[in-house]
Parts: C-alpha cells; sequence; structure tokens
C-alpha cells in the first residue's frame, strides 16, 4: 500500500493516500483557456514516478533535462512493514530505503548517514518481488520466471498501450512472458508455460540453423550425413594410425646428436672418396706419361742414323762434332732416366694414398653404418612432438565431424521430437489445468461477477491450454456498448486484485490511470468506480483512481457515489503551472 508519494523539491505537491478507494481528479481552473490540457497535470507523470521508486525504468516524462536533480520518494507499507523508499534521476542505479528493511538480505544493504540503507535498483526490485509476489531470493534467476517489473504493472498500468489488452500491459510482451505472468497471476502452473517458451526457443534455434544451412553459412549441410560419416570413418582410421605411430616410438635422448655424427662421418666418407677419383685420374695419367718416354735404347737408335746419313752425303765428321752427338746422347738418357723415375715415385705415393684412404673410408663407413641402425630403430624428441600435434589435430577434426554429425542428426530429427514433446507438454498442462479447478472457477467466478456489474450479462473469463501453451481470452457480450475492451481490461485486473487479497504475499494495490476509462460509457464508468470501491473496501486492498473532472457523469449515473467529495480525494491537479503535479511546467 502506499503512504505517499513526495520529491525533494519544494513545488512538488505530495499526494497522501488512505486504504480503500482513492482518487486523483484532474481538473480546469478558471485561469484556463481552450488550449490548455489536463494532459500536462501530472497523472501520467505520478504513475511514473510509483514505477520508478519500484525499481522501474525511467519513464519519457522523467527523462527530461529540467528533472535530472529530482529525487522521488514513496512511503509504503509492505508486508505488515512501514518504509520509505528514494530514488534520484542523477543516479537511478541507487535506491535509498528507510525504515523496516528486514525483508532485505543484509549483505546487499549499504549503510549510509542518519540511519538509511543504499542498495542497487536491480537488487531492490528482487527484493519487492520476494515480498509483494513470494518470488523466490535468487541471485541470479532463471531464464524465464516470473519477476516483479513484470508482475507489478497488472496492478499499475502505465502508458496507453497498457490498456490495449488484459493480459499484457505493453504492446511488445512475447507470448511466453503473457503466458507465464498470467499463469502466476491466476495461480496456474506457470512453470508449464516455463516449459512451453523454452520449448519454443528451441524451435526457434532449428530454424535458426535450417535457415543457416540453406544460406550455406552454417557448417550444417542438409543432405550430408553420408558424407559427413564417410569422413568421419577416414579420421577415425587416421587417427588410429597416429595412436599406432606414437605407441611404438621410442625416444633417443642424444638422437640429434648421433643424426649429427652421422652427417658428419657421410660429409667425410663423400670427402674421401672425391680424393681418391682424383688421385686416381692422375695416376692413370702417370701411367701413361711412364709408357711413352722411349728411353735410352731409342736415343742410340737416333745417332747411329744421323750419322749414315751424313755419311751418305759424303760429310765427313769431324771429332768435335762426334764428341758433342756424344754429349747430347748422354744428356737425352739422363733426362728420360730422371723423368721415368720421377713419375715412378709420384705413382706410387698416388698408390700408397688412395689405399690409406679405403682403409679409412671402411672404418667410417662401419661407425655410420652403427650410427644409421640407431636413428633407425629410435626418433627424436622434435618428431615424437611433431607425431603428438599430427595425432591431436586428428583427434580435434575427428571430434569436429562428430560434432557436425550430431547437431545434424538433431536437425532432421528435431522437428519430430520437437512434437513429440509439445504435445507430451499439452497433455501434461492439460491435466495440471484439471488438478487446478478450484482456482480456475474462482478466477473464472470472480470475473463474471466483475462483469455482470457492468454489464448486464456476465462476461466470461477463459483459461485453456492450446496448441501454443496456456490460452487466455475474455469476453464481454456488449453489442453496441463502447469502451468494452477497456471494460475488459478493467474486469481482468479487479480479478487479479481479488485474488492475491487472499495471498500471503501481495501487492494490496490496484492503480488505474484515466486512459482505462477513456471512451467507455458513462454508466459503465460509474459501475466501474462503484465495483472497485466496494470490493477495495471490503477485501482491504487499496484502489487508486486518476480522474479528469469532465469524465465524471452526473446525476443518477453515479448510483450516489461522488468522486468529488473530499474524502475519497488525495489531490486535485491543475493545468496550471502551480496546481500540476511538479508545481511548475517546461
Amino acid at each position: 500500500m502506499i503512504r505517499c508519494v513526495r520529491a525533494n523539491k519544494a513545488t512538488f505537491r505530495p499526494v497522501r493516500f488512505q486504504p480503500g478507494f482513492n482518487v486523483v481528479l484532474a481538473d480546469k481552473t478558471n485561469k484556463s483557456s481552450r488550449k490548455d490540457s489536463r494532459n500536462g497535470a501530472g497523472k501520467s507523470l505520478l504513475v511514473e514516478i510509483i514505477h520508478f521508486c519500484l525499481g522501474g525504468s525511467a519513464g519519457t516524462s522523467l527523462k527530461k533535462k529540467e528533472l535530472h536533480d529530482w529525487r522521488f520518494t514513496l512511503d509504503l507499507q509492505l508486508g505488515g512493514r512501514e518504509l520509505s523508499v528514494t530514488r534520484g534521476l542523477h543516479h537511478p542505479s541507487k535506491v535509498e530505503v528507510a525504515g523496516d528493511a528486514s525483508f532485505v538480505a543484509k549483505d546487499l544493504l549499504l549503510p549510509l548517514p542518519g540511519g538509511s540503507l543504499q542498495i542497487k535498483s536491480t537488487e531492490w526490485a528482487r527484493a519487492l518481488g520476494s515480498v509483494v509476489f513470494g518470488l523466490p531470493r535468487e541471485e541470479k534467476p532463471q531464464p524465464f520466471t516470473p519477476r516483479f517489473r513484470n508482475l507489478f504493472p497488472f496492478f499499475a498500468r502505465s502508458g496507453r498501450d497498457a490498456f490495449a489488452s488484459p493480459f499484457r500491459h505493453h504492446r511488445q510482451t512475447k507470448l511466453g512472458e503473457q503466458q507465464i505472468c498470467n499463469a502466476f497471476l491466476l495461480g496456474l502452473g506457470w512453470d508449464y508455460a516455463r516449459q512451453w517458451q523454452l520449448l519454443r526457443e528451441k524451435e526457434t534455434l532449428l530454424k535458426v540453423y535450417k535457415r543457416a544451412s540453406e544460406a550455406g553459412v552454417a557448417q550444417l549441410e542438409s543432405g550430408s550425413l553420408g558424407e559427413l560419416e564417410a569422413e568421419r570413418v577416414r579420421l577415425e582410421q587416421a587417427a588410429h594410425r597416429s595412436e599406432e605411430n606414437l605407441r611404438v616410438f621410442k625416444v633417443h635422448p642424444e638422437y640429434e646428436r648421433i643424426e649429427q655424427q652421422a652427417s658428419e662421418l657421410t660429409r667425410r666418407i663423400h670427402e674421401l672418396t672425391n680424393q681418391n677419383v682424383t688421385d686416381g685420374r692422375l695416376l692413370e695419367h702417370y701411367r701413361r706419361s711412364m709408357a711413352g718416354e722411349t728411353g735410352a735404347a731409342d736415343s742410340e737408335h737416333t745417332g747411329r742414323m744421323l750419322e749414315e746419313t751424313y755419311e751418305e752425303a759424303g760429310v765427313v765428321l769431324p771429332d768435335l762434332v762426334k764428341k758433342r752427338l756424344d754429349d747430347v746422347k748422354q744428356f737425352h738418357r739422363a733426362l728420360v732416366q730422371g723423368r721415368r723415375d720421377f713419375l715412378a715415385s709420384e705413382a706410387e705415393r698416388l698408390e700408397r694414398n688412395m689405399a690409406g684412404r679405403k682403409q679409412d673410408l671402411t672404418g667410417l663407413d662401419e661407425q655410420r653404418a652403427a650410427l644409421m641402425r640407431v636413428l633407425e630403430t629410435h626418433g627424436a624428441l622434435a618428431e615424437y612432438n611433431r607425431l603428438q600435434a599430427l595425432r591431436q589435430n586428428a583427434q580435434e577434426k575427428l571430434a569436429q565431424v562428430r560434432r557436425r554429425i550430431q547437431q545434424l542428426k538433431e536437425l532432421e530429427e528435431g522437428r519430430s521430437q520437437l512434437k513429440i514433446e509439445f504435445e507430451t507438454l499439452r497433455q501434461t498442462t492439460r491435466r495440471d489445468l484439471d488438478d487446478r479447478a478450484t482456482a480456475k472457477e474462482q478466477a473464472i467466478s470472480l470475473f463474471n461477477a466483475n462483469s455482470e456489474a457492468l454489464y448486464d450479462a456476465p462476461g466470461n473469463l477463459i483459461l485453456e491450454v492450446g496448441k501454443n501453451g496456456y490460452q487466455f481470452e475474455v469476453e464481454i457480450q456488449r453489442t453496441g456498448a463502447t469502451g468494452i475492451e477497456n471494460m475488459k481490461v478493467f474486469c481482468y485486473d479487479l480479478t487479479l486484485a481479488q485474488l492475491w487479497t487472499s495471498q500471503p504475499h501481495q501487492p494490496g494495490l490496484l492503480l488505474h490511470d484515466s486512459p482505462m476509462f477513456d471512451g467507455v460509457d458513462e454508466r459503465q464508468k460509474a459501475a466501474a468506480w462503484t465495483r472497485a470501491k466496494a470490493e477495495s473496501e471490503r477485501l482491504g486492498f487499496q484502489y487508486i483512481c486518476m480522474v479528469n473532472t469532465d469524465d465524471i457523469p452526473e446525476g443518477e449515473v453515479m448510483q450516489g457515489l461522488d468522486l468529488r467529495d473530499e474524502s475519497l480525494v488525495r489531490a486535485v491537479l491543475t493545468d496550471q503551472p502551480d496546481g500540476c503535479l511538479l508545481g511548475m511546467r517546461f
């Protein structure tokens, strides 16, 4: 129950409420002209302030820069506790609470000078859910569960869109939220409504997968299950081979050093082999040169031929010439012999070097063979790590393909499975609704009585389970009546207020802004206010209505109810600056 609405500015006009029936009037003054309107008096702004102090977001009117330093306060009675809550527009994330805040966990409250406490606005809304509607105090509530800020607007609708349908307080409210909130407020199995929403989320996900697949965006490819299975088999074999390679792999701690030694031996073997090839070619050259030398015998033969030639020519050789010819022969013999001795010694040296290298090559080759046997039976740590990386890569690819196969199976089988789940949930929800016949009949009975108080024939509150879960509908047969949709909302809201008065946790409040009665026949408006007054006083909840004075019917239509009675009127707001709620216009 709301005791008072206040602000930190002197121009603000505090509004104090009482238990039972409360009226806030919007009137014109003698100074008003045809251009003046009651729309700026502050009725809807008062509703916005109440929501703001109870954890809601700041509405359009509160976001104006002229109000940036304003702080609003609600004096409340919650569950028998008296407290005041203050929230400023400059720091909307923080709420100040004074009074009995024992329903709030102590670790959420920060003491402030003067004895008040500070709490985050989100935590404040969660605490209100526990004391007003008995919601569990979970630090992180599960998705698709009733929350205070989703439930309270049914008891204080704000904005014209809130009156479009009895079962939602905003045009953008999704089907799941409607079903969960209304099932909770009517005492039905709201958890089944939550399960319906979870199935719808799964259905949406499957549709997204299908669209992504058709567009070629997702990895899931329609009709490729066989290909993926073949790829899975291939990857399983590759993974098995990598596992086997690792199993038989032996790591030698000095593999790299041995590998370097083997490489060095190979280099030396190649070097010695190349040297033998070079020396072999030189040896062959020397042997050919030795075979080509004429020797000393050849020189004697040449000398005799020369002497015979001179004799045939009739020339007698003097002794001096003969002496010199003998010297030449002697020199030639010495020269030839010296060359033959040099070639022989060089050939012997080459043969000796080549033989030594062959012996070295045999030893080096044996050493290299021993090292290669080690390298053939063992591996390096780097090679082992590479094999491990290959195995990991194969396993990751295999896991990815398996996930894709599973996802594709879910995509292909999801629709049929989802149909089964929907049908099972539909049957379960129907049985639960039958089990809750008492709560269902009580809500229907109250709605019928409320609608019958406004019209000749009672209306119907229809609660059933359809193909999409809970179905809520209201019917009021009144041909030709205006504003009947608004009165459906009125009857439903009043039904909720009546139902919750018997609960240990309850809002204890029902608030209707003036748009509720726009376009409604005078007799129905009068009947609605009369019904709200009687029920709020009978059941002990607080009813607050915002009314324009020119919307009040006159005479017998009001059935003796005077909305201008000072005992009912909590504030009279006007279209003038000093008469509006804020005490100023901008």
